[in-house]
């Protein structure tokens, strides 16, 4: 088996983009192709081909874009995905159920939509295929609230 191929010409990340709605697609792959630092090597429109097309463009990072508030359909490729390479999800408001389902089931990081600019957007796509974490301020504060609300015993 050949080594990941994480990073494209010039260092640029390679990133598969998968999203059911072909607007939110070639939207994504305009922002990520702002400045010189994301390759975008495939657009995935269907659900069901974005396992597929991670194995064959074996990207550094994937690009989930869920629009619904519940995830849609596409929302159990996380752990399939993960599995390949590091994922970032994009949706559109903060399910307090559903950000720490997807971070358990293996996405990297997450950003809600509205909370960054394409710069941010492209920061978080590089720091996840570095496997930095990248949260935005909404899942970040879905994640403490659930903290909060579960106290945990930590020897101080």
């Amino acid at each position: 088996m050949s080594p990941p191929m994480r990073f494209g010409s010039g260092g640029r990340v390679r990133a598969v983009l998968i999203s059911g709605d072909p607007a939110m697609c070639e939207q994504l792959r305009l922002q990520l192709g702002f400045g010189d630092r994301v390759e975008v090597v495939d657009s995935v429109r269907a659900c069901a081909d974005g396992v597929p097309a991670t194995r064959l463009y074996r990207p550094g990072v994937v690009v989930l874009s869920l629009r619904n508030r519940r995830g849609g359909c596409c929302r159990h490729l996380v752990r399939p995905l993960s599995l390949l390479a590091p994922v970032l999800v994009l949706i559109d408001r903060p399910d307090v159920p559903l950000v720490p389902k997807l971070l358990a089931a293996g996405a990297r990081s997450f950003l809600v939509r509205g909370e960054y600019t394409v710069d941010e957007l492209v920061n978080a796509t590089t720091a996840t295929a570095r496997n930095i974490v990248h949260l935005s301020p909404a899942a970040a504060t879905v994640l403490v609230d659930l903290l909060h609300a579960r106290p945990v015993n930590v020897p101080f």
